[in-house]
């Protein structure tokens, strides 16, 4: 996080998005991030969203035209 905003980028987090690898929202707000509350805040502005897991089905009514999504997706249930 860090290094992106240091090199001037914006970078927008979900609170508590960080508990399950023991990160806290003042972790990421002491990198440069801007914590929002929920995920429709956190879709709201950015051009780019970035998620370490794939998409969940309620986020995809919050992307807007344009928007790009950089996602990892687990295809392995899908293909069982």
């Amino acid at each position: 996080m860090r290094e992106l905003t240091s090199r001037g980028h914006d970078a927008i987090v979900q609170s508590v998005a960080g508990v399950a690898i023991g990160l806290t929202d003042d972790d990421y707000q002491s990198a440069g991030a801007t914590v929002v509350p929920d995920a429709a805040s956190e879709f709201a502005q950015p051009e780019m969203i970035i998620k370490v897991k794939e998409s969940q089905a309620s986020e995809l009514p919050l992307l807007r035209s344009g928007q790009i999504l950089f996602t990892y997706l687990h295809l392995r249930p899908a293909l069982s």
